[in-house]
């Protein structure tokens, strides 16, 4: 899913700055993957993002393609608060893929490791 949005977050402070920003608690464990919201002032939602913990200081945001430059934008606004994180749009740099069904971990044990 090339087309995808694809967002790379990183440095000393990034979990605390998605924990206060999406509405779902950000992935604790490396490999784990959550969907979070990113909403309005409201309660409305401006943003989905999937997000995956990559390492111990990296998350890795997929969101839709029609919205990267707005979540781009909005990520890099509210970031600017923040002194230690790093936010670097990598779409055109990474892929990701979709395993729809009841079991897609299966599947994934069945890969590398860099791969999942």
């Amino acid at each position: 899913m090339t087309s995808m949005a694809k967002f790379e977050v990183s440095g000393a402070g990034y979990g605390r700055w998605l924990d206060t920003m999406l509405a779902n608690r950000c992935p604790r464990r490396i490999g784990q993957i959550v969907p979070a919201h990113l909403l309005t002032k409201s309660g409305g939602v401006r943003s989905e993002f999937t997000v995956t913990r990559l390492a111990d200081n990296m998350y890795y945001l997929v969101a839709t393609p029609r919205g990267e430059w707005h979540d781009f934008d909005v990520l890099q606004k509210l970031l600017l608060k923040q002194g230690d994180v790093g936010l670097r749009n990598v779409t055109y740099e990474w892929g990701c893929f979709t395993i729809p069904g009841p079991m897609p971990g299966m599947c994934c044990n069945q890969l590398p490791k860099r791969v999942c």
